[in-house]
């Protein structure tokens, strides 16, 4: 089913008080400490997770779970421009997905660039705590 309309659907559903299936939040972390703990503290919330590791699985794994947002860490070592690129992906072929960047050291040149590929907010690692992480994404979600 086509992402937009899957999310169509789900807006319909929650309008009607009738949808039971929790969100489903993929989680693209490098680390694999700071992936399982995003992706237990989000679980831990009530949200269906998926893990990616790898850069390059990114798109495989939102084609195939469809997540309600992402949690995208812009902490991939010299490949920022990849991860960009993927971000434009995402934005054309996943309209109306809504995503979170979690990273550190990221200059206002390279956050302007986030922003035009999409996102829908970024949070300084050194300043957040996964607690935070999951706030943002209850409200971006509107769970």
């Amino acid at each position: 089913m086509p992402y937009i309309i899957k999310q169509k659907l789900n807006l319909l559903a929650d309008l009607a008080g009738i949808r039971q299936e929790r969100k489903k939040v993929l989680v693209a972390e490098p680390e694999e400490y700071l992936l399982g703990l995003y992706a237990g503290y989000l679980a831990a919330q009530g949200f269906e997770v998926e893990r990616c590791n790898n850069l390059d699985g990114i798109r495989a794994s939102a084609k195939s779970f469809l997540p309600d947002l992402m949690v995208l860490s812009t902490g991939w070592n010299g490949y920022f421009l990849e991860l960009v690129n993927h971000l434009a992906y995402l934005k054309n072929n996943f309209s109306g997905l809504p995503v979170v960047t979690v990273g550190y050291g990221v200059g206002s040149e390279q956050l302007k660039q986030l922003m035009l590929a999409g996102i829908s907010g970024h949070l300084d690692r050194r300043l957040t705590k996964p607690q935070d992480i999951a706030h943002v994404v209850k409200a971006v979600l509107n769970y």
